[in-house]
């Protein structure tokens, strides 16, 4: 689908893919290093502590532009062992919208109330 900006008389690309498109680009801006040009990185080095710095609030902007409808959570950055162990306890992979796929799925009848 294409639209017309009126202002410059010139047709711009709106479709799914171009959509998408910007999306990843976004969050790929958020996670480079900042530069004069990107304005969006989530990124900051302290040289005392020799510390990436991570601005909390960006990386969920990213997650959230990675996966449509995640609510805002807090992050926690984990050891690799950690994140192993508890995703293999507490974690399905899965979003709020896609269990309730599933139960809707697996469920006869009119879902529980939650």
């Amino acid at each position: 689908m294409e639209g017309k900006n009126s202002n410059y008389g010139i047709a711009i690309k709106n479709c799914k893919e171009c959509r998408e498109e910007n999306r990843l680009f976004e969050i790929k801006k958020i996670l480079e290093w900042r530069a004069e040009s990107n304005y969006l990185s989530a990124l900051a080095f302290d040289k005392n502590t020799g510390e990436i710095l991570v601005n909390k609030d960006s990386l969920m902007r990213a997650i959230q532009l990675a996966n449509p409808g995640q609510a805002y959570r807090n992050i926690r950055l984990v050891e690799h062992e950690e994140y192993k162990m508890l995703k293999e306890k507490t974690s399905d992979y899965t979003s709020w919208d896609e269990k309730v796929r599933k139960e809707k799925m697996a469920h006869k009848g009119p879902l529980p109330a939650i």
